[in-house]
């Protein structure tokens, strides 16, 4: 693939070229930092650009018009990364060479409908359309607790420290406070004032690239430098129990880690993540669940961007004590290396697969650019020879700088 930056005086365009998919995607990113006051009405700002535009206005009509481009996929969302909040307008459509003339061009012209003409009169979003995103956005917010796994980890990052971005969500505080001319005025704000990343991904031909210049055009938007982490500290442990009316408990731990090296951030604490419970092999998964029977489910997973290590399990309201006791020793095995080097040979081959399966598809290998915006990244090439540098020494040095930060369990009606 031949990656090309083109910065122009108020976007990027991201230029990802390749004849390897019979697709192009075209995604339109606006990027600003995350503010908690601003989540609801963002994420209410793309579900309503969804909805309608001045030439399309119903949902119906949207849907017969990406009929007639070839079965278009088209979709606006709001993406978090740590720190950063993108609203992101995407198509993924077929090359034209396997449609007909013009239909790139078309496709781009339906895209900038969504965008920059949407349903608006008198300086205020269609009623009709507001009114039925806010409705199902309200049904969201007092429907959470029928989701457990969500809730339970919602509640865990908030209890950690609720002035860290990763705990921030949707409210209905926020939610009544937003009104079709304020969200008018918000949108505005968003097109003419944020950071704007334009990436284009498949086969490109010069004419391509010419309708993106002639299509987009922005006059006041800046750039700003800001990478995606939103670091926890390590902290004091914290214990928190919650009840809730289901019958399976939830119980979460999660790690904080102090001074991380690159590599050790990068690298090894992926493969100290997959010995502790990347799989059916490790050491969560072979002692708590099949040796103890003492859960349903239990696994662990590193999140780069919070620096967190999070364990998360569902058990019996009776087994929190001995679940938990368990878990601590097989963090304990860690940190005195009672682990064989078969299992760090299991772990770096996992994740070698997995980087060369992330371009087999055309949104996968999109991510992968896009995160080079988000994350300090390196070509995959790269990052399977420093898999291959982790060593025995490496996972034990990086297990001892691990703190138990939080424990919150969601503890459900019974030991059924």
């Amino acid at each position: 693939m031949k990656y090309q930056v083109l910065e122009l005086e108020h976007y990027k365009l991201h230029l990802i070229n390749t004849n390897k998919y019979k697709k192009n995607i075209l995604s339109v990113c606006f990027k600003k930092e995350l503010k908690k006051s601003e989540l609801t009405k963002r994420i209410f700002l793309a579900n309503i650009l969804n909805e309608s535009c001045k030439k399309y206005k119903t949902y119906r009509d949207l849907q017969i018009k990406c009929e007639d481009l070839y079965e278009l996929n088209s979709g606006i969302y709001n993406l978090r990364s740590g720190k950063i909040n993108v609203l992101t307008a995407n198509i993924n459509l077929l090359n034209e060479k396997y449609t007909e003339k013009n239909m790139f061009k078309e496709s781009v012209d339906y895209l900038c409908e969504l965008l920059f003409n949407p349903n608006i009169t008198n300086s205020k979003f269609d009623l009709k359309s507001f009114n039925r995103v806010k409705k199902y956005m309200t049904d969201d917010i007092k429907s959470i607790k029928d989701n457990p796994g969500l809730y339970s980890i919602n509640r865990m990052f908030n209890e950690l420290d609720k002035t860290n971005p990763i705990s921030y969500d949707i409210s209905m505080n926020e939610l009544n406070k937003i009104t079709p001319s304020n969200l008018y005025e918000y949108y505005l704000s968003v097109i003419n004032n944020e950071q704007v990343d334009i990436y284009l991904i498949g086969e490109i031909t010069d004419e391509m690239i010419k309708i993106i210049l002639d299509k987009f055009k922005f006059k006041n938007n800046k750039f700003i430098d800001i990478k995606s982490y939103s670091r926890y500290k390590v902290t004091k442990l914290k214990t928190v129990k919650e009840s809730l009316k289901v019958n399976q408990s939830i119980l979460r731990m999660a790690y904080s880690f102090d001074n991380l090296s690159f590599f050790e951030d990068r690298y090894v604490s992926f493969i100290l993540n997959y010995i502790l419970g990347g799989g059916s092999d490790s050491l969560l998964f072979k002692n708590v669940r099949e040796k103890e029977s003492l859960c349903y489910s239990i696994n662990s997973n590193y999140n780069i961007i919070n620096g967190l290590l999070l364990i998360s399990s569902g058990i019996n309201k009776k087994d929190y004590s001995k679940t938990k006791k368990i878990i601590l020793e097989q963090i304990s095995k860690l940190k005195q290396g009672k682990f064989s080097t078969k299992e760090i040979k299991n772990g770096i081959k996992y994740y070698e697969n997995y980087l060369s399966t992330t371009q087999d598809t055309i949104g996968s290998a999109l991510d992968m650019y896009k995160s080079f915006d988000y994350v300090e990244s390196e070509p995959i090439s790269e990052k399977i020879k420093n898999f291959n540098k982790v060593t025995k020494k490496d996972i034990i040095s990086l297990a001892n700088k691990m703190h138990l930060s939080i424990i919150f369990l969601l503890e459900g009606d019974n030991n059924e």
